[in-house]
C-alpha cells in the first residue's frame, strides 16, 4: 500500500450508482463534508485496508489527503469528484 504523509479521506465510487463515495467512519456517503478526516497513517491504512477487503460495496477506495486547516480537500481531481464534470456545469451535482 501506498505510504500517506498529512491528513487523509478514504474515498471511492459505489460499486452499483458509480457515484463517488466518502468514508465517514461507520459507512459511506455521497457527500464529501461527511468523510472522516483520519489524521494518522496507522488509521489511514487501517481503514483503506478495511475497504479494499470489501470492495462488494465500493470500487476502487483510495486515501486522498486534505488541509490540515480545514479539512478541504487538496486535489482537483477529488473536487470535481465531488461536483461534476468540468465542461457542462449544467450537469452533475454542480448544476443543484
Amino acid at each position: 500500500m501506498k505510504k500517506t504523509t498529512g491528513p487523509q479521506i478514504l474515498t471511492g465510487n459505489d460499486l452499483f450508482s458509480g457515484e463517488a463515495v466518502f468514508w465517514t467512519g461507520a459507512g459511506w456517503s455521497p457527500d464529501v463534508a461527511d468523510a472522516c478526516v483520519l489524521p494518522e497513517a496507522e488509521a489511514q491504512q487501517a481503514s483503506l485496508a478495511a475497504a479494499l477487503a470489501s470492495e462488494n460495496v465500493v470500487v476502487g477506495p483510495y486515501l486522498a489527503a486534505v488541509s490540515a486547516a480545514d479539512g478541504a480537500l487538496v486535489r482537483l481531481r477529488e473536487e470535481i469528484r465531488t461536483k461534476g464534470p468540468t465542461f457542462r456545469a449544467d450537469l452533475g451535482k454542480q448544476a443543484a
